[in-house]
């Protein structure tokens, strides 16, 4: 796998599980709990931009394979991978409520 696939593939794995997360109803229970937490707590189990940081610094750890010298290139190497399969998920996320927004102005228009 390229370069390029392998990071359009985190970033639509990074989309797919921020959205199961976050709306799912297998993690429905855990937004509950998150509630009853308190309401910062509550926002970070619902939150699509939270949900995928985290996510994406999980893809991170995972996808990461590049060789490093140093400790602390290990960790900006971590943090701009995770940013970077956020930001790719953030933008299939927000193609995807465009098109969910087109897709219903044009039923209001036709009915």
């Amino acid at each position: 796998m390229g370069v390029i696939a392998a990071v359009l593939f985190a970033g639509m794995v990074n989309w797919l599980a921020t959205l199961i997360i976050t709306e799912g109803k297998i993690f429905q229970p855990v937004r509950d709990l998150a509630a009853t937490k308190g309401e910062y707590v509550r926002y970070l189990a619902s939150c699509y931009l939270c949900a995928g940081v985290w996510v994406g610094i999980i893809e991170a750890i995972f996808f990461a394979v590049m060789k490093v010298e140093q400790p602390w290139h290990a960790w900006v190497l971590l943090v701009a991978n995770a940013l970077l399969y956020k930001a790719i998920g953030h933008l299939i996320f927000i193609m995807q409520r465009l098109a969910e927004a087109v897709t219903n102005r044009i039923n209001r228009s036709t009915s």
